[in-house]
């Protein structure tokens, strides 16, 4: 409710409003004042580029005054992993929607769990069991031993725990860190 727009949708969408607002103002300001179309024109493209400059500083000031992320912790959980994530090792997202929100922040090897997020394949049919089977088997395909990995957990599609279960059993939990967005896990493989 604070931002005015959203940068990255107006981004296209503005350019071509403030053509059409030129526009009108060069035909109106032709025909009513009957001023020459060339100078009209010059100072109505100068009146555009400055309002589009100062819109987006004030579009960027608000995106940074209040960003999308401030307060769940997603931020400073990507900063964590920035700070401590090395080359080629995964970080594993479940639910993967979070994957896309996590990549904004975080540059690293983001795998959702059990697959990678799909927008055409949100509604699926959920079946615990096989959420848990899949997610485990990729995990195994994907980790190698004397290396260790990543887990952004939210515990909304993981029945009675049994992913952290499986992996605490297997691997060695070397750190868990909680925030709003979701709990961040460091896993050893021995």
């Amino acid at each position: 409710g604070r931002w005015l727009f959203v940068p990255h949708f107006l981004l296209f969408l503005w350019p071509a409003l403030l053509a059409a607002a030129a526009a009108g103002v060069v035909w109106t300001a032709h025909e009513a004042f009957d001023l020459s179309l060339h100078r009209v024109v010059r100072y109505a493209a100068l009146s555009g580029y400055a309002a589009l400059i100062a819109a987006e500083a004030v579009g960027l000031g608000l995106f940074h005054a209040y960003p999308p992320h401030g307060t769940d912790g997603l931020r400073e959980l990507a900063g964590e992993l920035r700070a401590q994530v090395s080359a080629g090792e995964p970080v594993f997202v479940t639910p993967p929607a979070l994957a896309p929100s996590l990549a904004h922040y975080f540059d690293g090897d983001i795998v959702g769990l059990p697959e990678d997020f799909d927008l055409r394949r949100i509604y699926l049919r959920y079946n615990g069991a096989e959420w848990q089977r899949r997610s485990t088997a990729l995990i195994n395909a994907v980790v190698r031993p004397g290396t260790r990995f990543w887990l952004v957990y939210r515990p909304e599609r993981d029945e009675a725990g049994g992913l952290l279960l499986y992996l605490r059993s297997g691997y060695k939990l070397t750190s868990s860190t909680p925030h709003e967005f979701a709990t961040l896990y460091r896993f050893e493989v021995p």
